[in-house]
């Protein structure tokens, strides 16, 4: 039996995921891209992953600079999701135009304005997986921002949770 893509693609929609945008500088230029397949790997050292769909822009420039941002959304930012996903007129090369940012301390890769958090990261591996490419990520520096809801993503929409007054650890 064979799976077809957009069967895959409807049955995994079904797994709720935390939305980030990924971000990198290369040759002075930013580039950034919204992700859903973002995980923790390991703690000691702390070590994080997402996938890439191998061709874009994004993507490239995270492999030639050797490093990348993450900075995970808040609710609010349902907009600079969909500008980062490609869901809007803005071209992949445009992105960051007219957009509040900081460098990150070490790297110096871009870090999206009130997110709830941030991770920098050295890219320390990269794997082929069919259309995508995983990259590994060690992570040199995080911050905690806002104390707002997380942007979701579940079965192609972005519902709301109520958020717990108290987290883990």
């Amino acid at each position: 039996m064979s799976v077809e893509a957009q069967d895959f693609r409807r049955t995994l929609g079904r797994f709720a995921t935390g939305v980030v945008a990924v971000t990198t500088l290369w040759e002075d230029h930013p580039y950034g891209m919204t992700v859903n397949s973002f995980t923790s790997v390991s703690l000691a050292p702390p070590l994080v992953l997402f996938c890439s769909h191998t061709n874009g822009a994004t993507c490239k420039a995270i492999q030639a600079a050797g490093a990348y941002g993450v900075s995970i959304m808040a609710q609010e930012q349902m907009d600079l999701c969909k500008r980062f996903a490609g869901m809007t007129p803005v071209q992949e090369m445009d992105r960051f135009l007219g957009l509040e940012y900081t460098r990150s301390p070490v790297l110096g890769v871009p870090w999206m304005a009130d997110c709830l958090a941030w991770l920098e990261c050295r890219l320390v591996n990269t794997w082929p997986a069919g259309d995508h490419v995983v990259l590994l990520g060690q992570v040199e520096q995080i911050r905690v921002g806002a104390n707002a809801d997380p942007l979701l993503f579940f079965n192609g929409q972005w519902p709301t949770i109520q958020r717990p007054s108290d987290g883990v650890g």
